[in-house]
C-alpha cells in the first residue's frame, strides 16, 4: 500500500491507535517491540499513541479497553497535524533513527508499571473525577 501511495503522490500514515493501559501490559514485550521495528522498517514515520500516558490510564476515554472515543481519535488527528495540546507526552512519532531508543524507553516504563502494580495491586487509573480527561458529554 506504501508504494502505491508513493507512486500516486499520496501521504500513507500509519500508527497505531491508543489503549487502555490495562490492556497495554497484557501485549508489551519483546514479541511487539519486533513487530513494532518492522512496520517502522516498510513504513518510515509512524505515530504511536498507545503508550502509558494520561489518556490510556482513564478507562472512560474508551468504550473497551481496546475502543476509544472519539474524543481520543479527534485528538489523535491533532497530534499528528502538529496541533498544540493540553496532553504532552501522547503520541510518539517513531522514526528508524528513534525506534531503538523508544522501545528502550517503553521497556523501562513498563518495569515501571510492573512496579507501581506489584506495590499497589493496580495503576494509577484515572477517573470521572479527572479535570484534564476526554470523558464524553454523555457520562456529564
Amino acid at each position: 500500500m506504501k508504494k502505491m501511495c508513493d507512486k500516486k503522490g499520496i501521504e500513507f500514515q500509519i500508527f497505531f491507535g491508543s489503549v487502555f493501559a490495562g490492556q497495554m501490559i497484557g501485549y508489551e514485550g519483546d514479541s511487539f517491540y519486533e513487530f513494532l521495528r518492522e512496520v517502522v522498517q516498510i513504513g518510515g514515520n509512524v505515530w504511536c499513541f498507545n503508550t502509558f500516558n494520561d489518556v490510556a490510564l482513564n478507562i472512560y476515554n474508551y468504550y473497551d479497553i481496546a475502543h476509544y472515543y472519539y474524543e481520543v481519535g479527534d485528538l489523535m488527528i491533532d497530534t499528528m497535524a502538529g496541533k498544540s495540546t493540553s496532553h504532552n507526552g501522547f503520541g510518539i512519532l517513531l522514526t528508524p533513527d528513534n525506534v531503538e531508543s523508544e522501545i528502550e524507553h517503553r521497556r523501562a516504563e513498563l518495569a515501571q508499571w510492573k512496579s507501581y502494580y506489584q506495590t499497589h495491586g493496580t495503576l494509577p487509573f484515572q477517573g470521572m473525577e479527572d479535570t484534564d480527561s476526554l470523558i464524553p458529554k454523555i457520562y456529564g
